[in-house]
């Protein structure tokens, strides 16, 4: 009975207030649209790219029989996380923030900090995130649309950059540790007849060392192969581009907070007051 008395209650006061309740969360939303005109706009821009298949550029795929892999030119779940992890690093903030003066665009005071308040706020004005569809898509912000759709353009151009050039020292010290072994198995097989071991045994070396050989030397050539095809290690679905409307902020969003908000204030207000007053 304490319960259905004290709901009766509350029920009775604010049934009581109830238009001086209405008015307090209209003012409050007419304060929010307000501010929310106020407030500067900013332009969404998006970018959807998915990762290459990287057998397109492996020595195996090149001179293999994976026909039936090549016919996939999108790669697997982990290439996703991969590119996914590199369009995220930080590096790549970094960059971009050096790239289109965004400590003066976003109008942050010069000291030790501004760097990584403007890299902060970048991180803050963007998502870099998987679709249901399978695929990245990056969204940027800003105040500016073409300078939006750049970044998000950048971005992607950075990472293609950086994936294409690891995978091309990566080649390339295979390569340098591959034509040291073919040249150390060339210098073995010279010396083969200065050492004194039978016939039989020189001959099962040589045939030995003439198969390390003609394999490294294929493995090198599938390789500078690998190297010298400019393949990319992404595949750009859409490119971002200047939006003609402001995305943020969002007025029935903010609308729909503000009427939450006000009420619940006002509520908690009011019976707090008359608790008060009857005290």
């Amino acid at each position: 009975m304490e319960l259905q008395y004290n709901t009766a209650a509350i029920k009775a006061i604010l049934y009581n207030w109830k238009y001086k309740i209405l008015l307090f969360v209209m003012l409050c939303m007419l304060l929010s649209v307000a501010v929310v005109y106020i407030m500067p706009k900013q332009y969404k821009s998006s970018t959807t790219v998915l990762p290459a298949n990287p057998k397109v550029i492996d020595k195996n795929f090149l001179y293999g029989n994976n026909i039936l892999e090549l016919n996939s030119s999108y790669g697997m779940e982990e290439d996703l996380d991969r590119l996914l992890t590199t369009l995220r690093l930080s590096s790549n903030f970094s960059t971009l923030v050096d790239s289109f003066k965004l400590m003066q665009h976003y109008t942050i005071a010069n000291n030790t900090t501004a760097k990584a308040n403007a890299m902060e706020q970048l991180v803050q004005n963007s998502t870099i995130t998987k679709t249901d569809n399978g695929a990245i898509q990056i969204n940027i912000w800003d105040t500016n649309a073409e300078l939006a759709a750049n970044i998000a353009n950048t971005l992607v151009s950075i990472t293609e950059q950086k994936t294409n050039a690891n995978n091309q020292s990566i080649n390339a010290a295979y390569l340098t540790t591959l034509q040291q072994q073919l040249l150390q198995t060339k210098t073995q097989l010279q010396q083969l007849e200065t050492n004194t071991d039978s016939a039989i045994v020189k001959d099962a070396q040589r045939k030995a060392y003439l198969a390390a050989i003609e394999k490294d030397a294929y493995t090198i050539a599938q390789l500078q192969t690998s190297i010298n095809t400019k393949v990319p290690c992404l595949i750009v679905l859409e490119k971002a581009y200047s939006s003609q409307k402001a995305d943020r902020p969002k007025l029935l969003y903010w609308l729909l907070i503000t009427g939450i908000a006000s009420s619940l204030f006002a509520i908690a207000c009011i019976i707090l007051y008359t608790y008060r007053r009857t005290a």
